[in-house]
């Protein structure tokens, strides 16, 4: 298998483990998506709510461009989340030092859990990225190459037809080459992305992703390039 690669907003592989100061343990992907993502919750302040005529999906009964209806996790007595599975389910903010504290989401990375009766029908490591108090995009880990003609069946009886479909082939640090999938689904009003080997041949990424979403996400890379030192 691959080793533990460099993670972007779109790769969510790898599961090494980072504690906090509190001593809470992260994983790696939670503290990247965390810090990757600040940039762009930044621009969104200033940007407006989408208007309630603008085009809304939903991936396992959560709605793209509405606000999440999901209630926070459990909270213990000690102030952190509770230990195990909830009894129904609950969504989570990553990075947040006081859960609970937050009241209504405007801008923030949340993972959502699932109790075993409800958990979703693909993928695991469930994140909704929320904007200006919409989630305007929802991202799951895939199982890898091995279920990867799964995987795409299954996002094709939801989305139709990709847009583009192409199978690169992937060799892993031992030499030994698969081929893969990847697919995009272009919609009004989002995109859908599927990745099913993202660093590793045993995990892939799917995303959809509002235009909102995509919109800040190219507002804040234009501002951080302009903020960068000049050669």
């Amino acid at each position: 298998m691959f080793s533990c690669p460099s993670v972007n907003v779109l790769s969510f592989a790898c599961g090494c483990d980072a504690r906090t100061k509190g001593g809470e343990v992260r994983t790696f992907r939670e503290v990247t998506v965390a810090v990757l993502m600040w940039p762009l919750f930044a621009w969104s302040q200033t940007s407006e709510r989408p208007g309630p005529g603008r085009p809304v999906e939903t991936v396992f009964g959560i709605g793209i461009g509405v606000p999440l209806t999901l209630p926070e996790c459990p909270i213990s007595r000690d102030g952190r989340y509770e230990i195990g599975l909830p009894r129904s389910s609950c969504y989570r903010h990553i990075g947040a030092t006081r859960p609970g504290t937050q009241g209504s989401i405007e801008r923030s990375m949340t993972e959502m859990y699932f109790p075993m009766t409800e958990r979703p029908a693909m993928g695991v490591n469930h994140y909704a990225l929320i904007l200006n108090g919409n989630v305007e995009r929802y991202q799951f880990s895939t199982l890898g190459i091995k279920y990867q003609e799964s995987d795409l069946q299954q996002l094709n009886e939801k989305f139709g037809v990709p847009t583009v479909l192409s199978r690169p082939v992937v060799q892993t640090v031992g030499g030994a080459k698969f081929e893969a999938v990847e697919a995009i689904w272009t919609k009004q009003g989002y995109t859908v992305k599927f990745v099913s080997s993202s660093g590793r041949i045993d995990s892939g990424d799917v995303s959809i992703e509002s235009d909102v979403a995509a919109e800040a996400a190219r507002k804040a890379h234009e501002l951080r390039r302009s903020r960068e030192r000049p050669l």
